[in-house]
């Protein structure tokens, strides 16, 4: 399966940046032919209690940060955690992660409403 990479223009500099994809191999995975070829498979993994089963041992549990290499991918990301509100020590889960409130106000300031 052919993957197209993503790519973006940086704001700053207006060169194009190609950015890898948090689990890419795994959402061509499920993109792939394989599936149909085993549709009972296909239909047991993809009903709403597994996925929310998936989701809480992901991103609920403490442990699941480290399965689904929530770490690994701060680390490959730069996530910037001088911009959290809240202490990094209370970020234990990939949703607290995730969901982390950002002091916008200071580190990512809007431009002036010239419309005003």
């Amino acid at each position: 399966m052919y993957a197209r990479p993503h790519q973006y223009i940086d704001r700053q500099s207006g060169a194009v940046q190609t950015e890898p994809l948090y689990h890419d191999t795994l959402v061509n995975f499920f993109y792939s032919g394989l599936w149909e070829r085993a549709p009972l498979l296909y239909n047991l993994l993809t009903r709403a209690w597994t996925s929310q089963l998936l989701s809480f041992i992901n991103y609920d549990l403490p442990l699941g940060a480290r399965l689904s290499g929530a770490t690994r991918f701060l680390r490959t990301y730069r996530v910037n955690f001088s911009e959290c509100v809240e202490p990094l020590k209370r970020l234990r889960t990939a949703r607290a992660i995730f969901e982390r409130k950002i002091r916008y106000w200071e580190c990512r300031p809007l431009p002036e409403d010239s419309h005003r």
